[in-house]
C-alpha cells in the first residue's frame, strides 16, 4: 500500500513537472530530477537487503591466516568450566557429592544483579563471569565476581549500541562468555557488527576485535568456545552466516570459515575429541558438521532437516547426538569417523520424539537424556534412538540440563530445581527447589561448587570436593565404546 502511494505521488510530481517544461518553467526540471532522485531512492530502498547481503559478504569472507597453536591442555577436567555448558566437559562436573544430598535452602552465598540478561556462568581462577545489560545506562557489560565471597570484582563495559530487534524469549546479554586462566571473551554487538572482546583479570580490556556482521529480528544467541589458543564462535544471521576463529593472545582473526545461507541460527560450537581426533562441532541451517578446530576446514557434514538449531551437540567418544524442533522435532545420531558427505553412510539413526530446540541433550551412562521445551524429560538408548523412559518436570524449558555423578539438574523456567537420576532405566526425580525467580540460564560447577543464575540472582551452593578427572571422563564415555 505504502509503495502504490509512492508510486502515485512520484507520478503526480512527473506530470506536473512535464507540464511545466512545455510551458516553458524551468522549475519543471527542477521537479523532473527530483522525481529521478526519488525513484533511484525506492530502488535502493526495495533492494536494501540484497545489498546489505553482499556488503556483509565481503566482511564475513574466508580468512586463513598463519598461527601457532598452544600446547594441548592436560586433561584435568577439574581446571574450568570455561564456557557455556562447560565447553568440553559437555555438561558433565567432577564432584564427589551427590546433587540430591544439597542444602538447597542454605546457598553458600548470593549476587543480586543490576542489569538484566541471560548468559550461563563460567568459572576459571577463582572468578565467575557473566554478561549482563544496564538498559539505563544502554550498555552491555561483563560482571567478574568473586568465587569465595560471591562480591563483584569487577564490571566491564562491552562495546554496544543500536544491537536491533531481539525475541521475546532472548536479551542482549544471552551470549555466555568463555574464560580461561588470564581472560575473559565476551560477545557483544553494535548496529550490524559483531565485536570479541577480551578483559584480563584487572578488569581492563585487552583487545576488541570487530569478527563480522550479523543481524536477525530475534537476536544474538551463540556461545563461544575455546581450544588451543583459539576463540571460537558461530554468527550466523542474515547477512552471511560464519563460523571464526580469534587468536586469544592478540586479537587477530586465524580463520574464517563462510557456513550455508540461512534465515538464521545459534547453535552454540563446541570442541569435542571424537574418534581420535578433535572435532569442532556445529548443529546449523539443514546439517551438521565437523570441522578442524584449528583451520576451519570441514572434516564432515550430515543432512537433517532442521532450519536451525538454538542448543548445542553432545558427543560420545565415537558418536555425535544433535536435536531441534524447527521445523520439526528430530534428534540424530551420527557416527564420528567420517569424511566428506556422511549422511548416506553414518547417520545411525533418527528419532522424532524428545527433542528440544533451546535446551542441550546430555549423556548419562544409561542412555542420551533429553528435555524437550515443554519439560518433558526423556532417556533414550543410544544405540537405537528408541525411547526408554519419559517424565514431566513441570513448566516450559530454556536452562539446558548438566550432570554430576550420573544425576542431572534440571531447571524450569520457573526456576524450579528438579535432581534427576536413572536408575534401572526409569528416571527418577531424587528432590526439588523452587528458586522463586524466573531462569533460563544453564548452571555451572567447579571445585566444589554448584553456580546457578536466575532473573535477578546468581546462586552458589557448596558441593563436596571433587574426585579424579578420570570417574567424570569414564562417565562421558560409557555411552558409545
Amino acid at each position: 500500500m505504502k509503495s502504490l502511494v509512492a508510486l502515485l505521488v512520484i507520478a503526480i510530481v512527473a506530470i506536473v513537472g512535464v507540464v511545466m517544461i512545455r510551458k516553458g518553467n524551468r522549475a519543471g526540471w527542477l521537479l523532473m530530477a527530483i522525481v529521478l532522485i526519488m525513484l533511484v531512492a525506492g530502488v535502493i530502498y526495495r533492494q536494501r537487503d540484497a545489498i546489505t547481503t553482499m556488503i556483509a559478504q565481503r566482511g564475513n569472507a574466508d580468512v586463513q591466516n598463519p598461527f601457532t597453536p598452544s600446547e594441548p591442555e592436560v586433561a584435568d577436567l577439574t581446571r574450568a568450566w570455561q564456557s557455556f555448558r562447560g565447553g568440553p566437559k559437555q555438561a558433565h562436573a567432577l564432584s564427589a557429592k551427590k546433587l540430591g544430598d544439597v542444602s538447597w535452602e542454605s546457598p553458600r552465598w548470593k549476587y543480586s544483579f543490576s542489569g538484566t540478561g541471560l548468559s550461563s556462568p563460567s568459572v576459571a581462577n577463582n572468578r565467575i563471569v557473566l554478561t549482563q545489560t544496564d538498559e539505563q545506562q544502554q550498555t552491555n557489560q561483563l560482571v567478574t565476581i568473586d568465587f569465595d565471597a560471591g562480591e563483584e570484582m569487577a564490571v566491564v563495559d562491552l562495546p554496544f549500541g543500536n544491537p536491533g530487534p531481539i525475541h521475546a524469549n532472548n536479551s542482549y546479554a544471552t551470549v555466555t562468555p568463555a574464560v580461561d586462566s588470564d581472560h575473559s571473551y565476551a560477545v557483544s554487538v553494535v548496529d550490524r557488527s559483531v565485536y570479541l572482546t577480551s578483559v584480563n583479570l584487572s578488569g581492563e580490556q585487552a583487545w576488541s576485535c570487530e569478527i563480522g556482521t550479523y543481524w536477525t529480528q530475534h537476536g544474538i544467541g551463540s556461545s563461544p568456545c575455546l581450544y588451543r589458543g583459539l576463540v571460537i564462535c558461530a554468527v550466523e544471521g542474515l547477512d552471511a552466516p560464519f563460523a571464526v576463529a580469534v587468536d586469544a593472545a592478540s586479537g587477530k582473526i586465524v580463520w574464517r570459515k563462510r557456513l550455508r545461507p540461512s534465515q538464521w541460527n545459534f547453535g552454540t560450537p563446541v570442541v569435542a575429541s571424537l574418534c581420535e581426533r578433535d572435532q569442532l562441532l556445529l548443529a546449523t541451517h539443514k546439517e551438521v558438521l565437523s570441522m578442524n578446530p584449528l583451520t576451519g576446514s570441514e572434516y564432515w557434514s550430515c543432512a537433517w532437516s532442521a532450519d536451525r538449531a538454538a542448543n548445542c551437540v553432545v558427543a560420545s567418544p565415537t558418536h555425535v547426538f544433535a536435536s531441534s524442533t524447527s521445523p520439526e522435532s528430530e534428534i540424530i545420531c551420527i557416527r564420528g569417523d567420517g569424511n566428506g558427505d556422511v549422511t548416506e553412510s553414518h547417520l545411525v539413526w533418527q528419532q522424532e520424539r524428545g527433542a528440544g530446540y533451546v535446551v542441550s541433550p546430555v549423556l548419562v551412562s544409561q542412555g542420551l537424556l533429553t528435555i524437550t521445551d515443554d519439560g518433558i524429560a526423556h532417556l533414550l538408548n543410544v544405540e537405537t534412538g528408541d525411547v526408554i523412559d519419559r517424565m514431566r518436570l513441570g513448566g516450559d524449558v530454556f536452562s539446558s540440563p548438566i550432570c554430576l555423578d550420573n544425576q542431572v539438574l534440571a531447571i524450569d523456567h520457573e526456576g524450579v530445581l528438579s535432581v534427576l537420576e536413572v536408575v534401572e532405566d526409569k528416571i527418577t526425580r531424587l528432590s526439588r527447589f523452587d528458586l522463586g525467580e524466573p531462569t533460563k540460564s544453564t548452571p555451572a560447577v567447579w571445585n566444589d561448587r554448584l553456580f546457578v543464575r536466575s532473573e535477578k540472582t546468581l546462586w552458589c551452593w557448596e558441593l563436596d570436593k571433587p574426585p579424579t578427572p578420570e570417574s567424570t571422563t569414564a562417565a562421558i564415555g560409557k555411552s558409545q565404546e
